[in-house]
């Protein structure tokens, strides 16, 4: 993901990994912890990604999207957010919706982009973090056909029946 979308889009990756490290038990200085992701801390990450924590693998996804702690491999990163996404993991759904609009490690997919994007920008609080997922929603939004949009609403109804409760 080292292309910059949408405008302000880096400062998710700076917030999505700031999370990843605080929930990993990283704390301290977010930009120290950026530059030096070690083979200890990925290893942990990979564990608990593994183990079904979908925090720890919307980090990993973001470890890879980034070369950060592990060679730069978008489709693993693809991959990983898909996992946490599914699992409802916001912070995962945008990652993920933005890799399907970019092409970044996966078809670009402007349909599937959409329901990622939606669903993390009806799931986050409001803040920053949502006001990026909604403008980045509202761009790949203008750029579907009206066969896109049909198709990106039923996929929404769907996963909100199946994910009801």
């Amino acid at each position: 993901m080292a292309k910059v979308f949408m405008g302000g889009f880096g400062a998710i990756m700076v917030i999505g990994a700031f999370i990843l490290l605080t929930t990993m038990g990283g704390g301290g200085e977010p930009e120290r912890s950026l530059r030096t992701v070690d083979g200890g801390m990925v290893a942990a990450i990979q564990r608990h990604a593994e183990a079904g924590s979908a925090s720890a693998q919307a980090g990993l996804g973001y470890l890879y999207a980034n070369g950060l702690g592990v060679p730069k491999a978008e489709s693993e990163a693809v991959k990983w957010y898909r996992r946490a996404a599914e699992q409802d993991n916001p912070d995962a759904q945008v990652f993920l919706g933005v890799m399907y609009a970019t092409g970044d490690g996966v078809e670009r997919d402007f349909v599937e982009s959409h329901v990622w994007l939606t669903l993390a920008a009806d799931a986050l609080d409001p803040g920053d973090t949502r006001d990026l997922a909604v403008k980045s929603r509202d761009i790949v939004a203008a750029k579907l056909t009206p066969a896109q949009r049909a198709a990106s609403e039923r996929r929404l109804r769907l996963w909100t029946a199946n994910h009801a409760g």
